[in-house]
């Protein structure tokens, strides 16, 4: 049964769902993380993979565990990645339209000469557009 709207807005987090324990609620936090480095690094899985799985960990425990409502499980959820994009989606659009500028403008070739007549070597040109 879903929860009412004056449910959902009434929630209020536990932070002791075990009793009078404190390190269960921090071991039981922890599991999303395990998860994540566990598929990374042990299990060599991609990165795409192994964060829906830990969010998906994260998510089922927030609604088992510590009893947050379904629906605001999810829409924290997707608030949380919608936050997290938004700033790596502004940064490549943006520097995809700096870049077509300079090219249709023809200032990209001043840039590339200039880098070029700074160093020969491929590394340290990488090094100086990277800062």
């Amino acid at each position: 049964m879903e929860p009412t709207v004056a449910e959902v807005v009434t929630w209020t987090q536990k932070y002791m769902p075990f009793g009078d324990s404190y390190l269960a609620p921090a071991l039981v936090a922890a599991i999303p993380l395990i998860i994540l480095f566990v598929m990374l690094a042990v299990m060599r899985k991609p990165g795409h993979k192994a964060a829906f799985v830990a969010t998906s960990a994260a998510v089922l425990l927030s609604i088992f565990v510590w009893g947050m409502p379904t629906g605001l499980a999810l829409s924290a959820t997707a608030f949380g990645a919608a936050y997290g994009l938004f700033p790596i989606v502004w940064i490549v659009i943006t520097a995809i339209w700096i870049y077509n500028m300079t090219v249709e403008s023809g200032e990209f070739e001043i840039i590339k000469n200039s880098l070029a007549s700074i160093t020969e070597d491929r590394r340290l040109q990488a090094i100086f557009i990277a800062f």
